[in-house]
């Protein structure tokens, strides 16, 4: 029967107090505090959800039933339910982030339990939200089987039970982070590679408080044998006194003292780095020091090993950079002399052809001229090819004839050079360029390359629009060519400077596979870089840096 008197309300007020104050978890001070709501007010059913940091609300098994029996199916539904946020008491608690009074649980309109409610012979329900550091940690709900009005008194004691349950929760949560901590500084503490020690004075003697794990797996020595005795009943002389010379250093001087120590353990002998930091009470006066022991002994082997390392690797490094500079020379040599051997006889073929085209054209069927047509398309292209390996070929960054550049007048130029009467719908926007530093001849083949295949790529769009601007930061400044054109799959990115390497078809566009691998060679030849972004049929950007003049 509902019941809450004065006398009832602060008696209950103090058990609740006393109870949380004694849990040890917040668990058990919600289950406490639960029953003994339950208990003195009356109602039967008391439940705890918690709110995890998705803001997911999760059942939890702590329950008060005043007959498990009865209540049966209420609580299994209740527990296999997962309430969304607004859903049920529950749900519109966490989402109201206060508490919620339903006087008629069985025909409240969002009540997905009503049916089980009913079943069981509940009426009234009320829940409220634990809330901590703005976010709502918990919920509970209670129940009874008489219709109540709102308790104004009640909700007060919800209030203070929530402010309870608050500080158990907290309470509860720097517990356990603080064991945390200390677990891990235990875990640090014995599995770090340095020795570390703690010394406490004491008579005027120092004595070892701690050591840590290292101690015994690098001098072999166990640290029962260490540790709550005197260091003058450990250290033999003359390394005793040269260790306590150094600790009164560090106390006098409030500063860490560094040295490098050897000594002889059953493991064999240790050469480490030693340090002392001493530590100082409220009252300025050091009651303890804490040390440390970093073997030096393996880094010492380990560095000239490095620097042998280093020195064997520079040495490969140096031939096999001379290895691939006389490779590389070789395959320019090859491909220029190949592609000149090439030039004559090409030509041939192509000056033959057009003598027979030319002079026997009433002469060949319709298929025949087809053939031949086909082998002057064919032999031009070839002959392109190997105009741009030749230029590819001769590219040498000790040819460079560096000086400015106003690429404002370059630019313009290029654009009017290359642009011809099927063209005229390309429309440039010409932003801010930056004057640049290099070969004159070879930036000017960058941008026409760049410039021609901006106008190739977009030439199939109704609006093909160009942007050509630049940007600076404090190491080089940095041009780019935009299009609105096909674009480019960005998985196939790493092909796309590459010798031969073409992401279109030549059905789709011409085209020889040299000319960004041409534009690669040319900026990096003058200590630059290459690079673009792009989607397939959102268009492309192709960027190139130079260094800013010395």
């Amino acid at each position: 029967m509902y019941r809450l008197d004065k006398i009832s309300f602060l008696k209950l007020l103090q058990e609740i107090a006393v109870s949380s104050n004694e849990s040890k978890t917040f668990e058990e001070a919600a289950q406490k505090s639960i029953d003994k709501v339950c208990e003195v007010i009356g109602w039967e059913i008391g439940h705890l959800y918690t709110v995890t940091p998705d803001q997911v609300i999760e059942n939890t098994p702590i329950w008060h039933l005043a007959d498990p029996e009865r209540f049966q199916n209420f609580r299994s539904i209740t527990d296999n339910y997962s309430f969304q946020l607004g859903e049920g008491l529950p749900g519109s608690v966490h989402e109201q982030r206060k508490a919620l009074w339903i006087e008629d649980i069985v025909n409240y309109h969002n009540f997905p339990r009503h049916k089980y409610a009913e079943e069981a012979g509940l009426t009234t329900g009320f829940g409220f939200p634990v809330i901590i550091d703005d976010k709502v940690e918990a919920i509970i709900e209670f129940f009874s089987s008489i219709k109540i009005k709102t308790d104004n008194k009640l909700l007060e004691l919800v209030s203070l039970l929530e402010t309870q349950l608050e500080a158990v929760l907290k309470r509860t949560r720097s517990e356990i982070a603080l064991r945390e901590n200390e677990q891990e500084l235990t875990t640090i503490f014995n599995n770090v590679e340095d020795v570390i020690f703690l010394l406490s004075i004491e008579n005027n003697r120092y004595k070892f408080v701690s050591l840590n794990s290292s101690f015994t797996y690098l001098t072999g020595l166990e640290n029962w044998r260490i540790i709550n005795k005197y260091m003058d009943e450990v250290l033999p002389e003359p390394l005793l006194s040269k260790v306590i010379k150094n600790l009164e250093i560090a106390i006098e001087s409030k500063q860490p003292v560094k040295w490098v120590e050897s000594f002889t353990y059953p493991k064999g002998k240790l050469s480490g780095e030693m340090s002392i930091t001493p530590l100082f009470d409220d009252k300025g006066d050091c009651n303890r020091l804490i040390g440390f022991t970093h073997d030096v002994t393996p880094w010492k082997k380990a560095q000239e090993e490095a620097k042998e390392l280093n020195r064997l690797l520079e040495e490969r490094v140096k031939m096999r950079t001379a290895q691939l500079n006389d490779a590389n020379k070789d395959l320019e040599s090859f491909v220029y002399h190949a592609s000149h051997d090439l030039r004559a006889p090409l030509r041939s073929i192509i000056g033959f052809s057009e003598l027979l085209k030319n002079g026997a054209n009433n002469k060949l069927e319709k298929d025949e001229k087809e053939l031949l047509d086909f082998i002057l398309m064919n032999s031009k292209k070839m002959d392109t090819v190997i105009d741009d390996l030749l230029i590819y070929s001769r590219l040498s960054s000790n040819d460079l004839v560096k000086s400015d550049i106003a690429m404002n007048v370059l630019v313009p130029a290029v654009i009017k050079e290359r642009k011809s009467p099927e063209h005229d719908k390309v429309k440039f926007e010409i932003k801010n360029l930056i004057n640049g530093f290099g070969d004159l001849h070879l930036i000017h083949m960058v941008w026409t390359n760049y410039i021609l295949n901006a106008i190739k790529y977009s030439g199939k769009k109704d609006h093909p629009v160009i942007e050509i601007g630049s940007f600076e930061d404090d190491m080089e400044n940095i041009y780019y060519v935009k299009d609105n054109g096909a674009g480019f799959d960005m998985k196939f990115y790493t092909k796309l400077f590459e010798l031969f390497q073409r992401l279109h078809s030549d059905n789709d566009f011409e085209g020889s596979g040299i000319g960004l691998a041409t534009v690669k060679k040319i900026i990096v030849n003058h200590g630059g870089r290459v690079w673009a972004d792009g989607e397939v049929g959102n268009g492309a950007t192709f960027y190139f840096s130079l260094p800013k003049q010395p």
